[in-house]
């Protein structure tokens, strides 16, 4: 096998392993260097040698944005017309934009204008649409910006009021945005948005801007009938209000509203579920009182959960069962339903319904399918097919011009470059098939992130090697042993965590492989001495895996060396997980999982916890049950 394995890298090393622009790529950086210095001959030497050369757009485009002043208009619009779509372009173009903005160039705005996400972009749009006689697709464009829950840039303003004054904007607009922004509590943008109603219906924006206060005032505001329909949703809104932040208090208001028929049984059904899931998500058991006062077929998809988890969270087996079976036949068919339902007819005594259940479950790989192979004492059913391709089958998207470019930055160690490149391929791609080309394609390259975030767009998803790579082993091996804990459970956990992207930020501020919130890399800093610690030093790979074993093992251990819990800890934080826990008898650890509140959290562990025993198969250990590290939950 690794003759076979080694034959096919030497036979593929001419498509994805061979460094064909070494020299090139070295020409390409002293290039850039010459133009950030000024020496602009010794740039312009190296560039025009440079123009077969994968990034030659890039250094176009650094002399065009450090002569960006001086360059004309057509210079401009004609690299852009070149390089159209490509990343390459995206950064000029709008830069390019708000110029033509400025100097009022509407018609070359028009022109060159793309869709982007860049809402200031959108609406200087607007301006030009309106300026080059455009109206329709003017006040198109303004009606989605419109159609938003907070303020848009002052860019908008101009095209917000040519349509007001054009007679566009209608109450039932106005209404459409107020409630978008109340729901996004958004309380000042509705109190602004109150002017441009009729005089008659302002009093009912300042009631809601009153219930947004206090939801509870719904009794007093809300006793008498009304046909206003505003009226009517806004006294529903704040119950909804009132049912999320004090479910103890929303049931004598809605038993007010209902006698005086303020409130009609569906609003009535939505009201209780939301009760309901108040009370769930707070692991209250009031909450199964609750879902059995409404109808499976009024309940939200949220709600068919959580009555099946209260439930469970509860040992109601009887009531679980019932509505496992009122499931959609699609959604009873997941294998989370398959799994409880199984796990219900066993509580039940019907012991050979739950066995032909868990017999199909234990051919998946997944979380359930694990339980359900420890249920019945089999081997894990892994299903693992290693993708492999000829030079032949990727000769041709192997030559992509955006796979050579985003090669070019991967090996500058330039990932966001690299990462814009690949994904615009990727997006371009549509066959399934040719997706997972370029997946095992950056998986040679070892650039596991987008191997693995790639293959997960396609079918093929049985590749262990690619989908659980296994990188940086000697210090992921190392500190797992100092930390007393299993290497496998941090590969596991850096998968979930950052797929292995060295330089991750998420939009929370949490850094590197293993995600590391800047205060807890001081906290960690301190207490294990590190001196002259900066944020940054988060996204070095080694320092970040330190921090985080070390972090991962102090939660181990003041979580009574419960896996489950220290991972559930890692994400959430340790307090809520302490919240979490049972408050007297002790409960199994796969109902105390699926009850997390917290869709993240619970993902996560069933994740990491899945992954781990993949990781022991990968790295070529005996796989330990899932089961072993579900001990039961003990309560506070």
């Amino acid at each position: 096998m690794l003759a076979i394995t080694l034959a096919i890298y030497a036979c593929l090393a001419g498509v994805v392993g061979a460094d064909e622009y070494a020299a090139q790529r070295e020409r390409f950086v002293t290039a850039e260097r010459a133009l950030e210095a000024g020496r602009l001959d010794e740039f312009d030497r190296l560039r025009e040698s440079l123009r077969g050369y994968p990034l030659y757009p890039y250094l176009e485009l650094a002399d065009l944005n450090r002569r960006f002043n001086t360059r004309t208009d057509v210079q401009i619009a004609e690299f852009l017309s070149e390089f159209d779509g490509q990343p390459v372009s995206w950064r000029l173009r709008g830069r390019w934009l708000r110029r033509l903005a400025a100097q009022q160039k509407w018609s070359l705005f028009a022109a060159h204008f793309r869709t982007t996400r860049s809402t200031d972009l959108r609406c200087l749009a607007v301006t030009a649409l309106l300026n080059t006689g455009d109206e329709a697709a003017a006040f198109d464009l303004v009606e989605r910006l419109w159609l938003h829950g907070k303020s848009q840039p002052d860019e908008c303003d101009h095209g917000f009021k040519l349509w007001r004054e054009a007679g566009e904007l209608s109450p039932d607009q106005v209404w459409a945005r107020i409630e978008l922004a109340m729901d996004a509590g958004q309380t000042g943008l509705a109190r602004y948005l109150k002017r441009f109603l009729p005089e008659q219906e302002r009093p009912s924006v300042d009631q809601w801007l009153r219930l947004a206060q206090r939801a509870a005032a719904v009794v007093e505001a809300g006793t008498g009938q009304t046909t206003d329909e505003r009226l009517h949703g806004i006294r529903v809104w704040a119950l909804l209000k009132l049912a999320t932040t004090e479910p103890e208090r929303a049931p004598g208001a809605l038993s007010k509203l209902r006698d005086a028929n303020v409130v009609d049984e569906a609003d009535a059904a939505r009201v209780a579920e939301r009760i309901a899931l108040s009370f769930a998500y707070r692991h209250d058991e009031r909450a199964n009182a609750w879902f059995a006062r409404v109808r499976s077929s009024q309940l939200s998809e949220r709600g068919q959960d959580w009555r099946i988890l209260s439930a469970l969270r509860a040992g109601l087996w009887q009531v679980a069962h019932d509505a496992i079976t009122d499931l959609p036949e699609s959604k009873r068919q997941d294998e989370r339903w398959r799994y409880w339902l199984a796990r219900a007819l066993a509580a039940l005594g019907r012991t050979p319904e739950a066995t032909n259940l868990l017999s199909g479950l234990s051919r998946e790989r997944n979380y359930y399918g694990f339980l359900a192979s420890d249920i019945l004492e089999q081997p894990y059913a892994l299903n693992e097919q290693p993708l492999a391709f000829s030079n032949d089958e990727l000769s041709d998207i192997a030559r992509h011009p955006g796979v050579l470019r985003a090669r070019e930055f991967f090996r500058l160690k330039r990932w966001v470059e690299a990462r814009r490149e690949w994904v615009e391929v990727a997006k371009s791609v549509e066959l399934p098939i040719e997706r997972a080309k370029l997946a095992w394609i950056a998986h040679q390259w070892r650039w596991h992130d987008r191997a693995i975030l790639t293959v997960a767009s396609t079918p093929y998803l049985d590749d262990l090697a690619l989908r659980f790579p296994t990188p940086y082993m000697d210090f992921v091996s190392h500190e797992a042993k100092h930390n007393q804990l299993d290497s496998a459970w941090i590969f596991a956990l850096v998968r979930q965590e950052s797929a292995f992207i060295p330089d991750a930020r998420s939009s929370t501020g949490a850094l590197g492989l293993m995600q590391i919130m800047p205060a807890t890399g001081r906290y960690i800093a301190q207490k294990t001495g590190h001196e002259g610690f900066r944020t940054n030093a988060l996204l070095a790979p080694q320092l970040n895996v330190r921090f985080g074993t070390w972090y991962l093992h102090q939660l181990w251990r003041s979580n009574g060396n419960h896996p489950v819990l220290a991972t559930a800890a890692y994400n959430a934080g340790p307090r809520r997980v302490s919240r979490w826990l049972p408050d007297s008898d002790s409960m199994a650890a796969d109902i105390w999982i699926d009850t997390i509140p917290f869709t993240e959290t619970r993902k996560y562990v069933r994740r990491v916890m899945t992954y781990m025993a993949i990781y022991q198969h990968n790295l070529g250990r005996p796989i330990e049950r899932l089961t072993s590290r579900l001990d039961p939950i003990q309560p506070r």
